[in-house]
């Protein structure tokens, strides 16, 4: 169902299968979300993830969700932190960092005021236009020049080799300048590792998976959990019909 979406947000977190390290893969769309534990955090694991999926990829910036194709759209949260840092450092570094946050932040601002029914999506093009291209502008300086420490570099480069993905928000109905719909479903995941420390069985893992995946789905769909658990155990022992299924 999630992967069938027009827009799907993706993220992983670490897991423990009897103490060994794994992760945990969520796919999220606005009304589900599954999870999927995998041994490796790798692009094999991403594959088997997402493998069928060939629509809008909301993702961060790591390396094994650069091999998907289709399009995508960039963690904007993400590179507020990162332009942060960067603006917090001495000389030109710290300038150009200050150019870039200011730009994001007014992007975001005109964001805002479109989520708020303030301006038409069409205002929201043409105001961000600008932003965008000034922030492409220090990206670039930022790349050539030879105060900008190496890191802050590789940040530049790799942000203009990917600079079309930053924007597909700004065109794509339905689609959020963040990873925050992924981010938000892994929270119980990294609350119930903390208290669980894991999986100790294939079956335990198995088990998490589903339920979570019930879980958060129903909660993003404003149904009850407890009623919908319930009514599907007593449906099992032939004492009640099987709740409805997912929309």
């Amino acid at each position: 169902m999630v992967l069938a979406a027009k827009n799907v947000n993706a993220d992983e977190t670490g897991w423990y299968l009897r103490s060994r390290r794994c992760w945990i893969w969520t796919g999220a769309s606005p009304t589900a979300t599954f999870f999927q534990i995998h041994s490796s955090r790798s692009r094999e694991a991403f594959q088997r993830t997402f493998g069928t999926f060939n629509q809008i990829l909301t993702s961060d910036r790591y390396g094994a969700y650069n091999q998907y194709t289709g399009e995508k759209q960039v963690c904007l949260a993400h590179l507020l932190r990162d332009f942060t840092k960067m603006s917090e450092r001495v000389g030109a570094e710290g300038a150009i960092g200050r150019i870039l946050l200011g730009e994001l932040k007014e992007i975001f601002g005109h964001w805002k005021k479109f989520k708020h029914q303030e301006i038409s999506r069409f205002q929201l093009q043409e105001k961000v236009r600008v932003h965008i291209e000034n922030l492409q502008d220090a990206l670039t300086v930022g790349a050539g020049a030879a105060q900008i420490s190496s890191k802050g570099q590789a940040l530049c480069y790799d942000l203009l080799d990917r600079f079309s993905t930053l924007w597909t928000f700004v065109q794509q109905e339905g689609v959020e300048p963040t990873n925050n719909l992924a981010e938000r479903g892994l929270r119980p995941l990294v609350i119930v590792r903390k208290l669980s420390h894991g999986s100790q069985s294939e079956w335990g893992a198995q088990f998490t998976e589903r339920l979570m995946s019930v879980v958060c789905t129903l909660r993003q769909q404003a149904r009850n959990v407890f009623s919908y658990l319930t009514q599907l155990f007593l449906a099992y022992f032939g004492k009640d019909k099987a709740p409805l299924g997912f929309a």
